[in-house]
Formats: structure tokens, sequence, C-alpha cells
């Protein structure tokens, strides 16, 4: 017989409090965020922000 606490909740990887179309969307507002304000990194990250730099290029294309 299963235990109580393995029937409480739901499985792994099922909670999705937002809809594909809403994580997009904030996606692309944070991104337009960055862009016009800018973004301040500590001294020594630049290889790190370099890194984010290039996968953002590749997945957008710019």
């Amino acid at each position: 017989m299963k235990s109580i606490m393995t029937l409480m909740g739901m499985r792994g990887g099922q909670y999705r409090p937002l809809l594909t179309e809403q994580i997009r969307t904030l996606h692309k507002a944070s991104l337009k965020i960055i862009e016009k304000m800018g973004m301040m990194y500590e001294q020594g990250n630049q290889r790190k922000i370099q890194y984010i730099a290039d996968d953002l290029i590749q997945i957008h294309g710019r």
C-alpha cells in the first residue's frame, strides 16, 4: 500500500503556473528592458556575459 506522502501533490514536471505564450511574452519584455536599460555585472564576469549574449544571438538570429 502506498503511503499518504506518495499520493499527495502533483508528479514532477506537471506544475506550470504560466502558459507557454505567457512565458514567451515575459521573455520578450525582459529582453526589451535589458536592451533599453542595459545590464551591470561584476568585474570578471565578462566571459559569462559573452556566453549568454552568444546564446541569445543563436536563438534570435541577431
